[in-house]
């Protein structure tokens, strides 16, 4: 903890000698100075006695933690309105998007859908209906992470993202409290018909992440991507896989079976 004469130099101390201020209570959390208080002599300008000096000094304690939960109340609160404010921009994003989106719970269940999604599938209705009775038995395969035995073994959401969807998928997931794990398949670091994306919300994203691409993805630079991945918080994992193309054409057997064993090893266990 600083001391007085740090926090106030020799000048400073006697500004406040001359505006009456006699006595500085350090008010301190966790071996830190959160604030001080400053109280005067008396009205009679005798000095404070050591009764008056005990109680003075437990105030500061007790207003020293009233001033830390105010704190970490206000950090709360403008996380709770950061989080809400990114909601609702990706959910804008989400709807204005022409590709189909869904977000589907451990057991198959869809859980949530924009309004492409809708469309496409053609379904008014699609939120609590279980993923294969909507989606071709060929896509379910490269979409199913877990296998057999990964079915309703672990509690939460997990989001599969590709390409444009995970640009915009992955900003949606992330700050979901249902999402367990991410994984996105194709990650557009480079600019695509000159839209680029900002992947700066995944340094707080704190879910497990797994990356697959390809070695000649002309959206996805190796190194451009590999310094992204570098940047974000653990739990990560990037796989590259050599010589497949942005759609992984000839490559979706490679592409499952990496999203597959990533999921038995970090999901299943």
């Amino acid at each position: 903890m600083e001391s007085a004469e740090a926090v106030f130099p020799e000048r400073a101390r006697e500004s406040l000698r001359l505006a009456g201020y006699g006595y500085l209570f350090p008010m301190v959390i966790q071996g830190e100075l959160r604030a001080i208080l400053l109280v005067g002599r008396h009205r009679d300008a005798s000095a404070l006695e050591g009764r008056e000096l005990d109680a003075l000094a437990g105030l500061a304690a007790q207003a020293a933690r009233s001033v830390e939960a105010a704190r970490l109340y206000r950090e709360i609160q403008e996380r709770i309105s950061r989080e809400e404010r990114l909601r609702r921009e990706t959910q804008a994003i989400l709807e204005s998007s022409r590709i189909g989106i869904l977000l589907v719970d451990v057991s198959g269940r869809v859980t949530s859908a924009n309004r492409s999604a809708v469309e496409i599938l053609g379904h008014p209705a699609l939120l609590g209906k279980q993923v294969h009775d909507l989606l071709p038995r060929g896509l379910l395969m490269l979409l199913d992470r877990s296998g057999k035995e990964g079915r309703g073994e672990r509690e939460g959401e997990r989001v599969f993202r590709f390409s444009f969807g995970a640009a915009v998928g992955l900003r949606a997931a992330c700050p979901d409290a249902r999402v367990k794990a991410v994984i996105g398949v194709g990650l557009p670091v480079a600019a695509i018909d000159d839209r680029s994306y900002d992947f700066e919300f995944l340094r707080t994203c704190n879910k497990l992440k797994l990356f697959v691409s390809g070695t000649r993805d002309q959206f996805g630079p190796r190194v451009k991507l590999k310094q992204l991945v570098d940047s974000l918080a653990d739990p990560k994992k990037l796989v590259l896989i050599e010589g497949a193309g942005h759609f992984f054409e000839g490559r979706l057997r490679e592409l499952r079976e990496t999203i597959e064993n990533w999921v038995r090893e970090f999901l299943v266990g």
